[in-house]
């Protein structure tokens, strides 16, 4: 919900850090660490796209930041602020890993309140990475699907990422996506395993255009949330999910146990991959945290 007063402006910390304030009409004004600096034009054509988006009233733009959801935990900014950084160098993905973030790309946290307390953040996690598959669709017509838990593929390949942390009653997202990143500025390791919009369309939506359509995508889906209809949730989740129906291995089930093979059937109303074990009656076990691969194409 927007607030109806008007928010106060305040400087935003970092290199080349600038912040669009939404107003009570959805009038986005930018102020900048120096008073006589302009905003650039990745600064101005956020600011205008988000005129009026849901679940946005701030808007802090970097041109390079070590991590837009680092900034987050560090400094706590209300919520409905969205931080956008041109490049990251320190990015973070699940598990610790590190999430290479070179420009081209959407690199951003939403900073948002809950009414629903968030136990953890996997559901919102899974919600995220639907959100933004949705956009990706809307804005460029790319057909996608999720890679349990927070991974969008296309064409076997990871094209975005969301990250979940939660702290009481505030959920950050932090989204990435390889719009039109040169490929060659992975490193070669991850090449075979990555893509971009670009090379799967031959053209990437403007930023600007891909982020207004993800906040728009996950407003409604964070509403079913807030009203408990995770089975409504489920059932938008379940066509996407890639690993869903298919014979997958869970490679680290729980610290010390064996991995173990299984067809995934859905999913809990926690998010978790439900998994019925390879040649056993018992219940599906539920996998949290596990790493999963997909065993047939």
């Amino acid at each position: 919900m927007r607030p109806r007063t008007r928010p106060r402006l305040h400087r935003a910390r970092g290199r080349g850090g600038h912040l669009a304030a939404a107003g009570v009409a959805g009038a986005l004004s930018v102020s900048s660490p120096r008073p006589s600096a302009e905003p650039p034009p990745a600064c101005r054509a956020l600011r205008e796209a988000l005129r009026g988006a849901p679940l946005c009233t701030q808007l802090i733009h970097h041109t390079e930041i070590d991590s837009t959801q680092a900034y987050a935990l560090a400094h706590d900014p209300a919520p409905g602020t969205l931080i956008v950084a041109d490049r990251q160098h320190a990015g973070g993905g699940r598990r610790g890993r590190s999430w290479h973030a070179p420009p081209g790309g959407l690199w951003c946290t939403l900073v948002l309140a809950t009414r629903r307390a968030p136990t953890e953040g996997l559901a919102l996690t899974l919600l995220g990475g639907l959100a933004v598959r949705d956009a990706i669709e809307r804005t460029s017509g790319l057909r996608c699907g999720l890679r349990w838990p927070n991974d969008v593929v296309a064409s076997g390949r990871k094209l975005a990422g969301v990250l979940v942390d939660v702290r009481e009653r505030r959920a950050l997202f932090g989204i990435g996506i390889d719009l039109a990143c040169d490929l060659d500025r992975f490193p070669p390791a991850l090449r075979p395993l990555v893509t971009t919009v670009a090379a799967e369309t031959g053209r990437a939506p403007a930023r600007a255009v891909v982020v207004r359509a993800v906040l728009e995508a996950l407003a409604p889906l964070l509403a079913l949330w807030e009203q408990g209809r995770d089975d409504a949730l489920r059932e938008r989740l379940r066509p996407h999910v890639t690993a869903i129906g298919r014979r997958v291995r869970v490679l680290e089930p729980a610290p010390g146990a064996a991995p173990f093979e299984g067809r995934a059937i859905g999913l809990d109303p926690r998010g978790a991959l439900l998994v019925a074990r390879a040649g056993a009656s018992d219940r599906p076990i539920a996998v949290y945290s596990s790493s999963v691969e997909v065993l047939d194409s």
